[in-house]
């Protein structure tokens, strides 16, 4: 397991907050430390932590308020959640799992416990760390092959239209419909590929469609537009 990795630990009692410290960075974590829930939560968004460590019981904003901080925003929800309590109440350790604790660990505990329940937890981020980077690569690649499909028919027919509309006003031969039947050709697709990147540039939800040889794309056409 890498063991260059950042945890925090949120914990108001300096005996307990050196002790955790002391066993992590010996294993070759980096370790930061904060005195309460509130400073915790600074924390997290300063240093984004791989892991964080939390007391329940601490001044300013306790750990049950900061497990549910980190789970509901989307730039801190995947980053675990351990516990540490002197409580032994099962309703309380379930409290912790319902507000979006990972784990917990009882006060007082084993250095050989902190570390297992630790190693448990970074490693579960890891592995869900390569999933959605590769969800990413999934959906940039069709999100890629989607642009190729729906930008290829409207800037093929504006190249035809700009091609044929260039050699009939060469050649004399372009008559007023005529004029307007291209101009009309180009400006619908140049539209159409506006509204497309419009599209991309705003998406936040997709759904994906079927492509050439199983492959999928991202629909960002409801419907086909005829020319």
């Amino acid at each position: 397991m890498n063991k260059e990795l950042k945890i925090l630990i949120i914990e108001d009692d300096a005996v307990h907050r050196t002790v955790v410290d002391n066993i992590l960075s010996d294993e070759g974590f980096t370790v930061i430390t904060a005195i309460n829930g509130q400073e915790g939560i600074e924390a997290v968004l300063k240093e984004k932590p791989d892991l964080v460590i939390t007391d329940i019981r601490m001044p300013v904003k306790d750990g049950y308020a900061v497990c549910r901080e980190l789970r509901d925003n989307p730039l801190t929800r995947f980053i675990p959640v351990v516990i540490l309590t002197a409580n032994h109440a099962q309703e309380d350790l379930v409290y912790g799992f319902e507000q979006g604790a990972f784990d917990y660990i009882l006060k007082p505990f084993e250095n050989q416990e902190l570390m297992a329940r630790v190693n448990a937890a970074v490693k579960f981020k890891e592995l869900r760390d390569e999933l959605i980077a590769e969800k990413q690569k999934s959906v940039l690649f069709e999100l890629a092959g989607a642009a190729a499909h729906e930008l290829n028919q409207p800037l093929t027919i504006l190249k035809t239209s700009a091609y044929i509309f260039r050699d009939k006003y060469n050649k004399k031969l372009l008559s007023d419909e005529e004029f307007d039947k291209y101009l009309t050709k180009i400006e619908r697709s140049v539209d159409r590929m506006s509204k497309i990147i419009e599209k991309m540039n705003s998406l936040k939800e997709y759904k994906t469609k079927d492509y050439a040889r199983g492959q999928k794309i991202i629909n960002l056409t409801d419907t086909e537009e005829e020319y």
